[in-house]
């Protein structure tokens, strides 16, 4: 996983990279390595939280799914937006399930990198329910 901050330092993007994530241990140390780069009185000056899953292979073993969930709970907890970004269909439908487990209020699934910002930013209206996204473009096929 790879932490920055971007858009003036008011977006972290978070990205998960090729290698497969394999324990519990790992994904907590991830949250807090995220709360250490950006504690929680400073989450909600920050304009959002991209998660940039597109390369993160597929979660294999069931029991990493609420491992998971909780991370991306601690995760997102205090930025007022978070953005999903996926490349894949499948990569989305498991976004989407983990996105509902955690409450998703102010998440966004999307395929597009400047959906996303647009979504940090405010230039859309948030995401008022659990993990929502537009269905389109060529990966979604």
């Amino acid at each position: 996983m790879i932490v920055t901050r971007e858009g003036d330092g008011r977006i972290i993007r978070v990205r998960r990279t090729t290698r497969p994530l394999t324990s519990e241990v790992e994904l907590k140390a991830l949250a807090v390595e995220l709360a250490r780069l950006v504690p929680s009185a400073q989450r909600a000056a920050a304009l959002g939280l991209l998660l940039d899953v597109r390369d993160a292979p597929l979660l294999g073993e069931q029991g990493l799914d609420e491992v998971v969930m909780r991370t991306t709970r601690d995760l997102s907890t205090g930025f007022p937006r978070t953005a999903v970004l996926v490349r894949t269909a499948v990569g989305a439908l498991q976004a989407k399930r983990i996105g509902r487990g955690v409450g998703g209020q102010g998440m966004r699934l999307c395929s597009d990198e400047a959906e996303a910002f647009a979504h940090l930013q405010g230039a859309s209206a948030p995401a008022s329910g659990p993990v929502t996204g537009r269905r389109g473009g060529p990966e979604s096929r």
